[in-house]
């Protein structure tokens, strides 16, 4: 009844009617080993990855004889099962080279001189892992700005399929943009148009999985952009050249440039230089510019511009030839190659006595010269001259702007006989008295108001000076009439006491008041 493979410690006794006797001395012994002994305890196992399992478990209590090792078996679901063997007296192993997210059946059973039975089944997983790619991924429903993409689940998920992520970035960007979706499809929106993707789909469980085949797909055209840096590179009296660089975003294939102007509207099949012919001198335009693609026109970018004008005429100079004719000169302007100088007009203005500006008068000078002969003029008549250059262009005459000012001049002719050198001379004597006298009276009407105004102010002042010494002259009348009685009082005194005058002056300190006193 002993127990296999168990240390015992025995010793003997005899036993009497009288009673027990002594001990006899302690002796120990071992039973053999038999088998097979019972299995492990508490088996369990967990993941550790999603290619191994870390197995664990206890020795049995009583093992009937020396444990040399454990036996593990471990069984994929579905299929045959697998034994790994230790040696010694671990109590885990770890298992590798299992399937990825793989459910295994597992039990262990323990060596000492035969195996004892397997313990009781542990069911564990492996961990999820990265699922194969997904299937056949299109591309339909392709406009300038979306697409719809499609595919098929991966054939291996290797874990729970949470869903979808799709990658997918612009060519020549190197900004990848990503998106998820738990359905096989997706619609990518705010693309670029006319632009090419790339697209991968990756199928995703605790982790992506592996990343499908790439497409690349190109979305549709669209309108243009607006064309950049339109800008004027030269100007004529009839033309204007422009110039202007492709859309920053294109779109697509720009098929051509419309250039409109007032009611005008002319195409350019992808020109980025255009001479604009047959314009007005001197005039301002706005000019839009628009780019085409086969979906239609886009954004218009606009430039004002003004022809070239007909410069000034300069260097005006008015010399009298006789009582009724001058000649006028001027420097030649320079115009752009589109014109031609056909003339140009002479306007003179007279001005009445009173300096007022009378009707004007021009006279056209024919041909491309520097001076004419202006005739019928009135002798003394004060004139302001100004010359403007006429200039053809494409057949149409054009005048140039007239100067604010120009030389002015009093025709006193230069006779070229001596009757007309005397004639001159009266009439520019005559002029000069008559300019004289004109000086004369204004300086005289200038002196008379000058006078008046000093007059007035006179009167003004004498009034109130009058008043004053009156008011004065009254203040003094009273203080002589005081005096004068005290001077009396005084001379009365005197003649009882027979005092001589000259004690009385002194003693009124007032010899002149005395003096008015003894005259009154």
């Amino acid at each position: 009844g002993l127990n296999p493979y168990t240390q015992y410690s025995c010793y003997v006794t005899a036993n009497t009617s009288v009673g027990q006797g002594s001990s006899s001395t302690v002796f120990s012994g071992q039973t053999a080993e038999t088998g097979p002994p019972p299995p492990p305890l508490n088996v369990t196992a967990y993941n550790t990855s999603s290619f191994s399992v870390m197995v664990t478990w206890q020795r049995p209590r009583y093992p009937n004889g020396i444990i040399r090792g454990y036996q593990i078996s471990y069984t994929p679901q579905g299929g045959n099962a697998q034994l790994l063997n230790t040696s010694g007296t671990n109590s885990s192993t770890l298992l590798t080279g299992l399937q990825i997210y793989k459910v295994y059946n597992v039990s262990v059973r323990v060596l000492t001189v035969a195996y004892s039975n397997f313990s009781s089944i542990f069911t564990v997983s492996t961990d999820e892992g990265v699922s194969s790619a997904p299937l056949n991924v299109t591309v339909s429903n392709i406009t300038s700005m979306s697409l719809f993409a499609k595919w098929q689940p991966p054939l291996q998920t290797n874990g729970i399929l949470r869903g979808y992520t799709i990658s997918y970035k612009a060519q020549g960007d190197s900004t990848l943009l990503t998106t998820f979706v738990t359905n096989a499809n997706v619609r990518l929106t705010s693309l670029k148009p006319y632009t090419v993707y790339t697209i991968t789909v990756m199928a995703r469980t605790k982790v992506d999985g592996t990343p499908s085949n790439q497409v690349n797909i190109s979305t549709a055209q669209d309108v243009p952009g607006p064309a950049q840096n339109l800008r004027v590179l030269q100007k004529t009296l009839s033309t204007i050249t422009l110039t202007w660089q492709p859309p920053l975003m294109p779109n697509g294939v720009i098929t051509q440039y419309q250039l409109a102007w007032g009611s005008s509207l002319t195409s350019y099949m992808n020109a980025q230089f255009v001479v604009v012919s047959g314009l007005n001198v001197s005039t301002t335009y706005t000019f839009n510019i628009t780019a085409w693609t086969v979906v239609g026109p886009g954004q218009s970018t606009a430039v004002q511009a003004t022809t070239a004008l007909i410069p000034n005429v300069t260097g005006v100079s008015v010399t009298p030839l006789n009582a009724t004719t001058v000649r006028v000169s001027w420097i030649r302007i320079d115009i752009p190659s589109d014109g031609t100088i056909v003339g140009y007009n002479v306007f003179y203005t007279p001005y009445n006595n009173k300096n007022r500006q009378l009707s004007g008068i021009s006279q056209f000078i024919i041909g491309d010269v520097t001076q004419g002969v202006i005739n019928d003029l009135i002798p003394l008549q004060h004139y302001q001259f100004s010359v403007a250059a006429v200039v053809s262009v494409a057949g149409q005459n054009y005048s140039g702007m007239l100067p604010l000012s120009g030389p002015n001049i009093v025709i006193y002719p230069a006779s070229t006989t001596s009757a007309d050198n005397d004639i001159s001379s009266v009439v520019l004597a005559s002029s000069l008295i008559a300019e004289l006298i004109g000086i004369l009276l204004v300086v005289v009407v200038v002196v008379l108001v000058v006078l008046l105004l000093v007059r007035r102010k006179w009167l003004k002042w004498k009034s109130k000076l009058q008043i004053s010494g009156s008011s004065k002259r009254n203040d003094l009348a009273r203080e002589d009439t005081v005096l004068c009685t005290h001077f009396s009082n005084v001379m009365a005194e005197s003649q009882v006491n027979e005092q001589p005058e000259e004690a009385i002056y002194q003693e009124c300190h007032f010899i002149p008041t005395a003096e008015t006193c003894l005259s009154n």
